[in-house]
């Protein structure tokens, strides 16, 4: 889901995956859709007493629209008296298409810091600038001491909206994840199911074997939304998977459906 502007995100239909890891620990991914494409490499540069550094380096295009370079950095810190730090940081230029403009190029910076206290309690911030600008400002809490789950609260300070849930690992076979979400801000406090400031979430998981499971996820906001994906392992090498998504919002469009299927399959060397 997208907590960033009260959506979910739904499955490509027409995505392929390749990715490979070598021995040296390099893992490299590439990604196609009808619309776009991905390449991004990853390494780990140190591991010492504790303390882990990975970089990695991606390009993606995006048919007719724009080019990515990006490069980024993930830092674990030794446990330092029962707390310890994650700290991921990324930049990557945009690239327009039309070169003889002063403005064809944009800067995105991103950070985000999370400690780990006990064990069981995280702490959390995450900011994302575009072009100078500010996107992104998110801070939340997880608390996971109880026996068969972890609560959390969250808040978007751009958004201006704030939520709670807990997600519930009720056995092997399931999960279950609630969440409440009250807005506060002019666009936010509207947001919810029949334009009120609260909206709801609910995503859970069956393992219906050892092979299958499903994943399905609804937003109950102003509008409905539902993703739902099934996925079958056939062997140690192939996995097949279909999908479906409905939203609400598309019911009056005359030139895209409300639901939409999909299917994928992935093969592993």
């Amino acid at each position: 889901m997208d907590y960033d502007d009260n959506k979910m995100v739904e499955e490509n239909t027409d995505r392929t995956t390749v990715e490979c890891e070598f021995a040296s620990g390099v893992k490299v991914s590439e990604n196609w859709t009808r619309t776009a494409s991905s390449h991004e490499v990853e390494s780990d540069l140190l591991e010492s007493d504790g303390l882990k550094v990975t970089g990695g380096a991606d390009f993606q295009n995006k048919y007719g629209e724009h080019q990515k370079v990006g490069a980024k950095l993930d830092i674990e810190s030794p446990d330092m008296g029962g707390v310890r730090a994650f700290v991921n940081l990324g930049a990557e230029r945009k690239f327009m298409p039309d070169i003889r403009t002063a403005t064809n190029k944009e800067d995105e910076l991103s950070a985000a810091i999370n400690l780990t206290i006990q064990g069981d309690t995280h702490i959390g911030a995450s900011l994302e600038k575009e072009g100078g600008e500010t996107k992104k400002l998110n801070v939340q809490a997880v608390y996971e001491g109880f026996e068969k789950g972890h609560a959390f609260v969250r808040a978007d300070t751009l958004n201006k909206w704030v939520s709670t849930g807990c997600s519930m690992n009720e056995s092997k076979r399931f999960n279950h994840t609630y969440e409440a979400v009250y807005g506060y801000g002019d666009k936010s406090k509207t947001a919810g199911v029949k334009e009120s400031p609260v909206w709801l979430r609910f995503g859970a998981r069956y393992n219906i074997s050892d092979s299958s499971s499903l994943v399905s996820n609804y937003l109950f906001a102003k509008h409905m939304e539902k993703n739902s994906v099934i996925e079958h392992k056939i062997d140690d090498h192939w996995k097949m998977g279909v999908h479906y998504h409905y939203d609400e919002r598309r019911k009056e469009s005359k030139d895209r459906s409300a639901h939409e299927f999909g299917y994928s399959l992935h093969y592993e060397v």
